[in-house]
Formats: C-alpha cells, structure tokens, sequence
C-alpha cells in the first residue's frame, strides 16, 4: 500500500531550496545576522556617544532615545529581513521559478504564504534578539512586545512591494533603496507633528509600530495603534499579494 505523501511537504521542498541559494550567495546570509552586529555597536557605543555629546555641547540624548530605538532597531531590523525575503524571491524570479510554479500542485499563493512566514518570523526572532541586546529599552522590554510583533510584521510588506513593481534583482535592489528612506520617514514623521496630528500615523504600517512603541505603556493607545497596524498592513498585503498572483499569472 502506498503511503500517502505529508502535504506539508513543498515547505521542505522550498527550505532546501533557501539553504542551496544561502550557500551560492552569501549576501542574504550576512543580512540575516547584521541585527545581532548592529544591536551590540550600540549597546558599547551609544552610551560613549551620548557621554561625548553631552559633554561637549551639553546636548542631552535621552529624550530621543525612543526615537533611536525606532530608527535604528524597531524598524530597520524589520526591513532588513524584508530585504532578505525579496532578494530570495528575486533569485527565484531569474530562476523563472514563479512561472514553473503554475504546472505543480504547489500554487503560487502557497509560495507567497510561506515567503511571508518565513520573513515575518525572521524578523521577530531578529527584534526579539536586537531590542534586549541593544540596552536601548532599559525595563519597558516587556511593554514593548506589542511593537515587537507588529514591526516583525512589516518585513513581510517590504519583501511583497519589491516583488511587486521590480521585475529582477538590480530593480529590486534600486526600489529597496527607496523604500527604505519612505519607511524611515512615514515611522518617525510623528514625532515632530503636534499631539492630535500624530493619530495620522495609524493610517500606514510604520506609523502604528511607532504608535505602539512610542505608546508602550499606555494600553488603550497600544490596542488601537495594534487594531491599525493589523488593518492596514492586512490591506496593503492583500493587494500586494494580488498584484504578484495577477503578475505572473497573466504572463506568458
């Protein structure tokens, strides 16, 4: 009697497949450990910094250490491992692999299902290792884990819009690099808007982690600032998605 076969099993397919493109390039490997690199620069170096800053020009760094931690970890860790997920998807791209997709029982929503677990849980574990390593957090670590999860969340939407309007890696690489420096300005561009104004944020992905970070310890504003990540970066990721599955369907 033949045994039926696990229908899990094209996640294994496809994990083997990441491990052989991590050992032929190396880049999305690297990628993946610059948060731990990053996170401890800034646990020995930022206290030096702000000591020096302090001293001479009696600048006072704490106020925007929120704005750091953002900056340099809640946000850019996510899109980091974005960048991870979108160069793997470009290489399946030049490998037409998308194509190939359509004549297997494998359909290309199942491979977009598990590029986004995959980069999504690599960003949390990422956040989960950089926030505490990082010493920016001090004792709110734990109130911070609302933000956590919903910044994880944004490397999946980062990996889909550079599937979605670069055709190769080269595009890909350019559009990443303009995302990134929209990313940066939509998460931070509250903190300078007055108090009422700043509720606009919740109306993109960067904004509501932000909302929720800057927010931390305050639990009706965590709730909502969550309700309006979850919203949005649903949203976003469902067109997102569309446009590939649309993309490489009505290809020839």
């Amino acid at each position: 009697v033949r045994r039926p076969r696990w229908r899990g099993g094209w996640v294994l397919t496809f994990a083997r497949a990441d491990l052989r493109t991590a050992r032929l390039d190396l880049l999305p490997a690297f990628l993946t450990v610059v948060p731990v690199v990053l996170a401890t620069a800034i646990r020995f170096g930022f206290p030096w910094l702000a000591d020096r800053a302090r001293e001479q020009t009696g600048f006072e760094v704490a106020p925007y250490v929120p704005l750091l931690l953002t900056v340099a970890v809640v946000m850019h860790v996510p899109f980091i491992m974005g960048m991870v997920g979108a160069l793997l998807m470009f290489d399946d791209m030049a490998e037409r692999r998308l194509q190939l997709l359509r004549v297997t029982p494998v359909t290309l929503e199942r491979y977009l299902g598990y590029r986004m677990a995959f980069t999504g849980l690599l960003a949390l574990a990422g956040l989960l290792v950089a926030v505490p390593l990082c010493g920016l957090a001090g004792d709110a670590l734990p109130a911070l884990l609302p933000a956590i999860v919903l910044g994880a969340a944004q490397a999946p939407l980062i990996m889909l819009t550079a599937a979605a309007f670069a055709g190769d890696r080269t595009q890909g690489v350019g559009l990443l690099k303009v995302l990134s420096g929209l990313v940066m300005l939509l998460a931070v561009a509250p903190w300078w808007l007055p108090g009422p104004l700043r509720w606009l944020g919740l109306l993109t992905p960067p904004g509501a982690v932000t909302h929720v970070q800057w927010a931390a310890h305050s639990a009706i504003d965590v709730v909502v600032g969550c309700a309006a990540g979850a919203v949005t970066g649903l949203t976003a990721a469902v067109w997102l998605r569309r446009r590939i599955v649309r993309r490489y369907t009505e290809s020839s």
